[in-house]
């Protein structure tokens, strides 16, 4: 059941960036849960004007995943692997396939 709103809430900016707020594997169903912000920069830092967005990568995704992430990790420096930035780059490359999101990390 949805609440139709009297006034209409008009607003108007330009979401022109994306933050991951969230990251959660379930192991059980091979899944993982991808929370994230789409927003605007306002003087380097990060407004959220839609939060909470979530896009899953379901059983079926989930070996294209962990693959995309590995082929990022092997071409890093063998001595200097960051598995932090790996998981975000490969995240973020989902929501962008999810969503049809063109653009690039910073």
């Amino acid at each position: 059941m949805a609440l139709t709103h009297d006034a209409i809430d008009n607003r108007n900016y330009a979401i022109d960036t994306t933050e991951i707020t969230s990251f959660a594997v379930d192991l059980l169903r091979n899944e993982i849960h991808i929370g994230y912000d789409q927003g605007h920069m306002d003087q380097g830092t990060f407004v959220p004007d839609l939060s909470d967005l979530v896009v899953t990568v379901d059983s079926g995704q989930w070996s294209a995943f962990w693959n995309r992430a590995s082929v990022r990790a092997n071409a890093m420096p063998a001595n200097n692997v960051n598995v932090a930035k790996v998981l975000k780059l490969t995240t973020l490359d989902r929501i962008k396939l999810d969503k049809s999101i063109a653009g690039t990390v910073s």
